[in-house]
């Protein structure tokens, strides 16, 4: 017999020949499967996977039916006592299935309908996943729908009352279960957990889906808004999104300096500062996390004053003033420490290496930073792990240990790439133009500096792009283009949001063209340089790009 479908969609076959199997259509023999042609004739053969599935849920028993409803209710991924929590009536304590539950799983794992996975994320449950994710809403979708709403609530109860430790983790299911049950407003509380678990991990586009739904929620009046209206601004900065991401956090800053919440004004402040570090306006950042450090400090919130120190440490030292930095960051490790803060810790490891990159203390740097690392696998913070491996990138390349830098970068560039991290990406790019580079092979080196532009002109990040031009500048040089590199150094030299990390890019280049151009012709290329736009010549590379970088 020969089955298939319009599509040829394997799927549809394997579960119509389970249906068939189900229906006594198909027979197993003492030697082999056959055929019952006087059942086929009474078949009907659905045309779609969605058929054949919505066929096989109608031929259940009645118990496994009700049981792969309930286990719809709970999600794709399920738990046997959730499914019994379900098969309680409301307020009492009698059972419908409950008692053969573990066997009605059983058989619906039997019929492959669904798994049973090895581990589970709560004690003393079994956890299950639907086969396909059309079964379980095909399911979903046959439950009453004046039932789902209390379902979902008593789904809630049971995720609340079972998530123990986890429950920052399970504060995402929790809240979409609350807001199915017509609960939206206690879900609020969980959707801002959700959201800031997701941003100590580095799921930035979830964090800020957590935020957005939970302001959706809220009145204007109401003054929950506040700190998740910055939260919401701080998931946008982190993606990229900055003028969105300034909208939000401006708005922030006026409801707390409005509502006199001082906690809310700091963190405001403390994102801002960031996000014009990022921008390169050091002027405005140093400003803003100055008043945040301020007003963390007339709160006693150490936390507060640590975090802020940190990104203002950062400033300092992009503008060269690293004494000051590293006063900064040791002030911050301190109150960490003393806080017992391990996400802080890593922070404060990562910019201590960091520093020492600068300073080209490479040994020292790869010490602080291989802790920094450490301690965000530990806690699963995937933007953190980049981060850190972006900096070990850094440390390995100053040891002219190209391999693992580039090792380094790709895996930086893959976990940022996971996680939504606009600038994480543009920098891991960069890096490893500059690493190709340093290996005298600027033709791979464009590629990776054209990805890192497009991300760079996206998102506003001056500091990134003028780092990549630094790279392109160094690439034509190697390229026979002396005075074109010029040009593009001299304007990387002279644009207020240079970075001091991108200067030791600069003096190789500047040593070659020494040796490639008159004095007064290299005085020359600088200065009209100098001159040019950064818009402009951005657009003129990426426009040039599929040609190659001989005619950036």
């Amino acid at each position: 017999m020969v089955v298939s479908n319009a599509e040829g969609n394997p799927f549809y076959v394997e579960e119509l020949i389970k249906m068939l199997i189900e229906d006594g259509v198909i027979v197993k023999g003492e030697e082999r499967w056959h055929v019952d042609a006087s059942r086929l004739a009474a078949v009907r053969v659905p045309s779609t996977l969605a058929g054949i599935l919505q066929a096989r849920l109608d031929s259940l028993p009645t118990e496994e039916r009700t049981a792969l409803q309930r286990a719809a209710v709970v999600g794709r991924t399920f738990w046997d006592d959730a499914v019994w929590a379900l098969s309680r009536p409301e307020g009492g304590t009698a059972v419908d299935i409950t008692p053969s539950t573990p066997a009605v799983l059983g058989a619906l794992r039997g019929r492959e309908m669904i798994f049973e996975r090895e581990t589970s994320a709560f004690a003393g449950t079994a956890e299950y996943t639907f086969k396909h994710t059309l079964l379980r809403d095909i399911a979903y979708e046959t439950v009453l729908k004046r039932e789902r709403r209390a379902y979902h609530a008593r789904v809630a109860e049971w995720l609340i009352a079972h998530s123990g430790e986890r429950a920052e983790e399970a504060a995402g299911w929790i809240a979409e279960h609350l807001e199915l049950a017509g609960q939206a407003e206690q879900a609020v509380a969980y959707l801002q957990q959700a959201g800031e678990q997701a941003l100590r991990v580095g799921a930035l586009r979830e964090a800020r889906g957590f935020f957005e739904r939970a302001l959706a929620t809220l009145s204007l009046d109401n003054l929950a808004r506040i700190p998740l209206t910055i939260q919401a601004g701080e998931a946008l900065f982190l993606l990229g999104e900055f003028a969105a991401a300034r909208q939000r956090l401006e708005e922030g800053l006026q409801l707390a300096q409005a509502n006199a919440d001082a906690a809310s004004r700091a963190a405001a402040l403390d994102v801002l500062g960031r996000m014009a570090t990022d921008q390169g306006d050091y002027a405005e950042a140093t400003t803003r996390l100055e008043q945040s450090v301020a007003v963390a400090r007339q709160v006693g919130d150490r936390g507060g004053v640590a975090h802020a120190l940190f990104f203002l440490g950062w400033v300092q030292a992009c503008v060269g003033a690293f004494p000051e930095a590293r006063a900064r960051y040791v002030e911050g490790q301190a109150l960490y420490q003393d806080l017992g803060d391990r996400r802080g810790l890593a922070r404060a490891a990562n910019s201590l290496g960091t520093l020492a990159n600068l300073l080209r203390e490479w040994d020292e740097a790869r010490a602080r930073l291989l802790e920094s690392l450490a301690l965000y696998r530990e806690l699963g913070d995937r933007q953190g792990m980049a981060v850190a491996l972006n900096n070990l990138g850094e440390a390995a390349r100053g040891q002219q240990n190209y391999a693992r830098a580039s090792s380094y970068y790709q895996e930086s560039l893959d976990l940022s790439r996971e996680v939504g991290d606009q600038v994480g990406i543009l920098m891991a790019y960069a890096n490893l133009g500059h690493s190709a580079v340093a290996q005298g092979d600027p033709a791979a080196a464009l590629p990776h500096y054209c990805q890192g532009m497009h991300v760079a002109r996206d998102i506003g990040a001056l500091p990134g792009a003028l780092d990549i031009l630094a790279g392109v500048a160094g690439a034509l040089a190697q390229t026979g283009q002396p005075e074109r590199a010029a040009e593009l150094l001299g304007l990387a030299r002279h644009h207020p949001a240079l970075k001091s990390d991108t200067e030791p890019l600069i003096e190789p280049v500047l040593a070659r063209l020494r040796s490639q151009l008159a004095p007064d012709v290299l005085e020359a290329a600088l200065a009209r340089g100098a001159e040019l736009d950064l818009g402009q010549v951005v657009g003129e590379i990426l426009r040039d790009e599929q040609r190659g970088i001989r005619e950036a």
